[in-house]
């Protein structure tokens, strides 16, 4: 893997949002914006360009300007790993590099994620990092390189899979984050996660 190669963002909002009564997550009202507004707003900075991974409703976010991308239908219903298969898939067909994968659901994601998870997969060689904050992973808070497509269809083809599972096989770079924030990786997943957080 090259030096100083591109970094793409992929924020993951293709999920049917079960818990939140089926409500877009990423469009949820948060402190006056869409929820997903405010993790853009930390993502920005760190990435050369940021892609959306939807399957529904691609009309209310159009208005990000952002380039949507769906799951592929050989992958449907197969959730994060799906939206991360066609990320890595755009990725590896156009913009070879990096790719940091975060949800669509953590407004307070640290500005010096991307960082330090290359850093740490730079000095450990590997092509993939992932966060843990001291207490578990968060597999879906991920530095993943797109040589690593075909191991994920691989994976894919195994069977349903998680993941977790994935970045243990591939023997993803854990990274400490336990020097972060107690909410950086809060997630809001329901309406009182949402109380919670917006407090």
């Amino acid at each position: 893997m090259a030096e100083r190669e591109s970094v793409r963002g992929l924020v993951l909002a293709g999920g049917e949002s079960r818990r939140m009564r089926q409500a877009d997550k990423a469009l949820i009202d948060f402190h006056g914006q869409p929820l997903l507004a405010h993790v853009l707003e930390r993502l920005r900075p760190q990435v050369d360009e940021i892609w959306l991974n939807v399957n529904r409703n691609q009309h209310h976010y159009e208005k990000f300007g952002l380039r949507l991308l769906s799951d592929h239908a050989e992958q449907a219903g197969r959730g994060p790993l799906a939206g991360i298969h066609a990320g890595l898939s755009c990725s590896a067909a156009q913009h070879p590099g990096w790719l940091l994968v975060c949800p669509c659901d953590s407004p307070f994601l640290p500005g010096n994620l991307s960082q330090r998870l290359q850093a740490a997969a730079t000095e450990s060689e590997r092509p993939a990092a992932v966060v843990h904050d001291g207490h578990r992973l968060h597999p879906v808070f991920c530095l993943l390189h797109s040589d690593l497509l075909p191991e994920l269809e691989a994976h894919l083809r195994d069977g349903p899979g998680s993941v977790h599972a994935w970045l243990e096989a591939i023997e993803a770079t854990v990274v400490d984050f336990s020097d972060a924030p107690d909410e950086a990786f809060a997630n809001i997943n329901t309406p009182e996660d949402l109380r919670q957080l917006g407090d």
